[in-house]
């Protein structure tokens, strides 16, 4: 993006919603709009009701010019898409867009670059990764995913997907006869029900955690874990062999960093906690930033608010 460029910031309604869920005492619909709008937000996406933008505009708590500029990146945007003089888009076209194998290769090379290699250790005086072409000749691959919902069906298509895309990696069902692991963990967390969590178990999807240390016991494990959150790893990713992030990634981005043909050079979009006490004991910047925005309104409008945040 050069400096020309002038960016719109959309924000999904529902993080308003789920503002409100996390600070209920303090928090009005109103307030709650005017602080994404006061952190950039041109577009609240998906709410279709402008009242409380109106009555902060109304009650002196946001400038008219404010909404001013976002309403003109969208207008400019619509007129030079000629939205006004065609609001009908060609459904075609997005297909294709999708379908062309130029998008589609921007598209993978997005994924692998995403990748991010955690660790890498040493195992009989070599590197685990990559296994290059003369080390998969002798490799026996044990896979197994541990998602949310059913574990089994996962796990073979993730096998399936695996062998098509590189035939020269032989996998074995039998953990007692595989040279190496890989292992898929993809936590998951739901976004509405105001009881955010971190560790890798039952509460985030995660049935087996004895048997992803299990399987890495037994043989060198390449362990990729999928980061929608900065997620607990302190008990899967010790006895880990070499450690991958992901983050929603194709399979075949995955087998391309394990057999070298890319070389991860993804960086950590956010800092991993140690352990459950290190994040007990963090305040955060998010809450910290947040209570001097609140306090900030609560002086403007000259209303006594609840800052107490349980």
């Amino acid at each position: 993006m050069d400096s020309n460029t002038i960016g719109i910031i959309i924000l999904l309604s529902s993080f308003v919603l789920l503002v409100l869920l996390r600070f209920p005492i303090a928090l009005t619909l109103i307030v709650s709009s005017l602080l994404t709008v006061i952190a950039g937000t041109n577009i609240i996406s998906g709410a279709s009701d402008p009242t409380p933008i109106i009555n902060a505009v109304k009650n002196g708590l946001l400038a008219e010019e404010k909404v001013d500029e976002s309403v003109t990146f969208l207008l400019n945007e619509m007129m030079k898409l000629g939205l006004f003089e065609n609001p009908y888009v060609d459904g075609q076209n997005p297909l294709n867009i999708v379908n062309n194998p130029e998008s589609q290769k921007k598209a993978d090379e997005a994924h692998r670059k995403s990748l991010v290699l955690l660790r890498n250790d040493t195992v009989n005086g070599k590197k685990v990764l990559p296994l290059g072409d003369s080390e998969i000749k002798d490799v026996k691959l044990y896979i197994e995913m541990f998602p949310g919902g059913n574990d089994a069906e996962a796990t073979q298509k993730l096998k399936e997907t695996i062998q098509k895309y590189d035939p020269s990696i032989t996998v074995t069902d039998n953990l007692a006869e595989a040279t190496h692991a890989f292992v898929w963990v993809r936590p998951v967390q739901s976004n509405w029900d105001n009881n955010p969590r971190l560790t890798v178990g039952p509460e985030t999807g995660i049935n087996n955690v004895d048997k992803i240390i299990e399987i890495q016991k037994k043989v060198p494990t390449i362990t990729a874990i999928n980061f929608t959150n900065p997620w607990l790893i302190d008990q899967i990713e010790p006895n880990a062999a070499a450690v991958i992030s992901t983050f929603g990634v194709k399979a075949e981005a995955i087998v391309d960093v394990i057999r070298g043909k890319f070389n991860p050079t993804g960086k950590l979009p956010f800092t991993i906690p140690a352990n459950k006490e290190a994040v007990d004991n963090e305040v955060g910047i998010f809450l910290a930033m947040w209570r001097i925005l609140l306090m900030s309104i609560k002086i403007k409008m000259g209303i006594l608010m609840d800052l107490t945040l349980d």
